[in-house]
């Protein structure tokens, strides 16, 4: 969102018929989806971190949280009819606990937006190294396993709010604890990953 282009891209896309989604933590969503949804877009999603002060301390700025809500309310409330909306959960160590999963599920369903699970990665940069307790250790898995049982009662709860797949949810403590073991093939061609500085390549890691 801080890309001063931003619009002209959207507008770019969308006048060659191409499907897109733009992926934001939502900060500055308020103050700039109308050019956006003026230009064109029509979907986005919501990196999503935890809820209230542990977003707030996972992205180390105080208050950022409160404008995360705005800026999801706000375009709720503008574009409801025309931007479709969903929430890129990030489930790590610290986002685990039964409570923070109770409240992701209020918040998605206050503002009416799909779950989708995202895993804490064991290859990408920013994941490893310095951020070690954000992995989930082989001692984890019985946790992992009734975190995954409240996952499935929400999807049977409300079907349209939580995107994975039950096998996929049922396979979470695998990819959490497995990591690299795990042996899946590649969606490279399914993907164009388009980076803040402009480049481009097919896959995202």
């Amino acid at each position: 969102l801080i890309h001063r282009d931003l619009p002209q891209m959207v507008e770019h896309i969308a006048d060659r018929g191409l499907d897109m989604w733009m992926t934001t933590n939502a900060v500055l969503l308020k103050q700039r989806v109308d050019p956006l949804v003026d230009a064109g877009l029509r979907h986005i999603s919501v990196g999503f971190y935890g809820v209230g002060d542990g977003y707030n301390r996972y992205v180390q700025r105080p208050e950022r949280f409160r404008k995360v809500e705005e800026g999801i309310a706000y375009v709720r409330e503008k574009h409801t009819d025309t931007v479709s909306m969903h929430l890129d959960w990030l489930l790590k160590r610290p986002t685990s606990s039964p409570e923070i999963v109770d409240a992701t599920w209020a918040f998605a369903k206050r503002y009416d937006m799909p779950l989708y699970v995202n895993l804490v990665h064991y290859s990408l940069p920013y994941f490893v190294k310095e951020s070690q307790e954000l992995q989930f250790a082989p001692e984890d898995r019985p946790h992992l396993e009734r975190l995954v049982e409240r996952l499935l009662e929400f999807k049977a709860e409300r079907p349209d709010l939580i995107v994975n797949s039950e096998p996929g949810l049922r396979s979470v403590p695998d990819w959490l604890i497995k990591g690299p073991e795990m042996r899946v093939p590649c969606t490279e061609y399914q993907l164009i990953w388009v980076g803040p500085d402009g480049s481009v390549q097919m896959c995202r890691a």
